[in-house]
This record gives C-alpha cells, structure tokens and sequence, in this order.
C-alpha cells in the first residue's frame, strides 16, 4: 500500500516503485540483471521526502544505472516511507529469482522512536 521498492520480474528488468495509498509509479528499467550474478541496490529518499533516487550497482561497485521520482512517495501520517524488495515470477512454476544476503533501512538524521511492546 505505501512504500518505495525495487520490483524485478524474471526477465531481470529491475525498476523502481512508489507506492502512496496504493497509487503507484514505475521508473524505467535501471539494469537489466543477470542470473548467478550479485548486484548491489540502493533507494535514498531525499531529506524533505519528496524525490527517491534509485541505483543499481555491479558487485564490483559500477554503476549500471539509476532513476529519480518524485511522485506517489508516502508522507501523510501513517503513511510514512517504507522499503522493500518485490521480486515475481508470472509463471505458474516457482523460480529461483533473488537472493539476499543483506538487506537494511536507515534515517540518518533523525531520532526513531520506537513504541514499546506489550
């Protein structure tokens, strides 16, 4: 429903994605990835939450590609940035699309307040 994220379907035509109340918009493709290969990702939301910049980087740490968009990016309260990956596959057979070795989300700047479990 909200958010920001990187989708890649099995062809490996990765884009990037917002998502504001389920309104969505898709980037150009940023690279096109290939199988047994790792890659580097990475969204930054800008200060003011207003533009989302997206890189796709080689494992060796090239550049391959990146887009900008300043549309559909959460903010209203409770609506508030979140990221993700979402990898699919339109085949009824299950593949073997990504894998993930580290995945992390920061706010540099800013205090995080977390609630307290009950």
């Amino acid at each position: 429903v909200d958010g920001i994220y990187f989708e890649m379907p099995a062809t490996g035509a990765i884009v990037g994605k917002t998502s504001n109340n389920s309104v969505r918009t898709t980037s150009a493709t940023i690279a096109t990835l290939a199988i047994n290969t790792w890659y580097h990702a990475r969204a930054v939301v800008n200060a003011a939450a207003t533009a989302v910049d997206f890189f796709v980087f080689s494992d060796a740490g090239t550049q391959l590609g990146t887009v900008n968009i300043t549309t559909n990016i959460p903010t209203a309260s409770g609506r508030e940035v979140a990221v993700a990956g979402v990898f699919t596959s339109s085949g009824v057979t299950a593949v073997d699309i990504v894998n993930l070795d580290y995945m992390a989300a920061s706010s540099p700047g800013r205090t995080l307040v977390r609630g307290a479990l009950s």
